[in-house]
């Protein structure tokens, strides 16, 4: 799951929750955090939930490594890099 701030009032289209300044918006699609950052309403920053900060990046095949907020990465090492960088967003 990946938070990010309210910064906007909004009414989400999918589930006409409405979200005020300050509360957090969480989601399992990292697509609609970005749509919703595009548009205002989210803060650029993104967050993960306490679980995913100790999840790893999971290996999908190929070389590629999937991040606990849904990222895709090439190579173990920038996949290790990455979460490093997020992890270090929510200290």
């Amino acid at each position: 799951m990946i938070k990010s701030k309210v910064i906007k009032d909004f009414r989400d289209k999918y589930s006409t929750s409405i979200y005020k300044k300050g509360d957090m918006f969480t989601s399992d699609k990292k697509e609609r955090i970005e749509e919703l950052q595009k548009l205002g309403y989210l803060s650029k920053e993104e967050k993960l939930t306490e679980k995913e900060q100790f999840e790893g990046p999971k290996h999908v095949g190929g070389g590629n490594y999937e991040l606990p907020n849904g990222e895709k990465v090439k190579g173990k090492e920038k996949a290790f890099a990455r979460l490093k960088e997020l992890t270090k967003k929510n200290d």
